[in-house]
């Protein structure tokens, strides 16, 4: 059935949109599954993505309204990112569904390749930015509890193998900074975390302040080494 949908909702930042279109009011044939904010790099503006239950995208625009929309092959898995692909200023949209990565540019056409068939099912998915090069890789972990590393044209890479992790991980991998090198932090569901290197090479530097089950928010105090960085959660 059709549905009447303002532009909002509960999240603050779409609720912020709300307010400033007023009483805008879009019509989509199906249920609003998703919705996310991005921002136009021609006006600096912010604009929304939405998918409904027909797995039909489409950004709605304030000036306007839908410039385009397209169907996917299932519906949007996690968060949307936005990416400058080809490092000239103009933002694309980076999502994962079930099976696939996607990268659309703001005319609503795939870039370079994508969309990319992946190896495995999307549980949680990142974009990853080590040193803000815009040279990209993409952390996908699976329902089946496998790590990828993917680079910026979604080709796997070949020293995370995938990594397969024996214990459930209940939340998207992490990327962070220490000593000027680059980790991935892994949670699992019985409290334990495991972290990486940019090889895909496990290692054991961590220091938890507290040994419980993990609730879903965490701290990283992160120092020059391992004996100054310690994990709070």
């Amino acid at each position: 059935s059709n549905v009447n949908f303002s532009l909002g909702s509960s999240d603050q930042k779409v609720t912020e949109f709300k307010k400033k279109t007023k009483s805008s009011f879009i019509e989509f044939p199906g249920t609003v599954e998703f919705a996310s904010l991005v921002k136009n790099h021609n006006t600096g503006l912010q604009e929304i993505i939405i998918q409904d239950s027909d797995l039909m995208v489409y950004l709605v625009s304030l000036k306007d309204g839908i410039p385009w929309k397209m169907q996917i092959d299932g519906q949007i898995k996690g968060s949307l990112d936005q990416l400058d692909f080809y490092k000239n200023g103009k933002l694309q949209y980076f999502f994962s569904t079930k099976n696939k990565l996607y990268i659309i540019d703001r005319l609503g056409r795939d870039v370079a390749d994508f969309p990319k068939m992946l190896p495995s099912d999307v549980r949680f998915m990142g974009l990853i930015d080590y040193d803000r090069s815009k040279n990209y890789r993409f952390l996908i972990s699976s329902q089946n509890n496998q790590i990828y590393l993917f680079d910026k044209k979604g080709n796997n890479l070949s020293e995370w193998g995938p990594k397969k992790i024996e214990k459930e991980i209940i939340r998207s991998p992490q990327h962070f900074k220490m000593g000027g090198k680059d980790y991935f932090i892994v949670f699992l569901a019985d409290g334990a975390v495991q972290v990486f290197n940019r090889k895909g090479d496990l290692l054991n530097i961590f220091h938890t302040k507290e040994k419980k089950v993990f609730s879903g928010n965490f701290y990283l105090e992160s120092g020059m080494s391992s004996t100054t960085t310690y994990l709070y959660y």
